[in-house]
């Protein structure tokens, strides 16, 4: 650890994530910020009102959750299969830059749902976890159908 003026920093010991990210950060376009800030501003609305949903861990939750990702994971590459087979889209990986109003490029919309839940279910527990002292099953399920979507477009996308 180094100490700076702000205090000690871990990115000294590791210093390729905070170069990967800046990199990364540096390669996205207009699209790609403007995502970015759409996802920035819901996560910051939810996370300063949370829905009150109290969470009892349950089975039932773990249940729930599982049968979610699974869901999300299998439902992408049908609808993918069936716009390809209907409308002749292509299933490319998606970009961050992509644009999710493109039709061409019907996987990118599919990422930026996926990010859209994750962030979502993320800052409600964390608003939730702040408000009411509580977790929120409406983020767990909406972190899992966010990962079950980006599960769904590995499986699904073509190099």
């Amino acid at each position: 650890m180094v100490y700076t003026k702000f205090g000690y920093t871990a990115y000294a010991q590791y210093p390729y994530i905070s170069s990967n990210i800046k990199n990364y950060m540096k390669n996205w376009n207009n699209t790609g910020k403007v995502k970015a800030t759409i996802l920035f501003i819901l996560a910051i609305i939810n996370l300063f009102n949370p829905i009150e949903s109290p969470l009892n861990f349950s089975f039932m939750l773990l249940i729930q959750a599982v049968i979610t990702i699974l869901f999300a994971a299998f439902m992408v590459p049908i609808a993918i299969k069936i716009n390809k087979v209907i409308f002749g889209l292509n299933s490319e990986t998606p970009n961050w830059n992509h644009s999710i109003l493109s039709f061409k490029r019907a996987l990118s919309g599919w990422q930026f749902m996926a990010y859209f839940f994750i962030s979502t279910g993320v800052s409600m527990i964390l608003g939730a976890l702040i408000h009411y002292q509580t977790f929120n099953a409406i983020g767990i399920v909406a972190i899992s159908f966010g990962t079950g979507i980006l599960w769904g477009i590995k499986r699904t996308a073509i190099n």
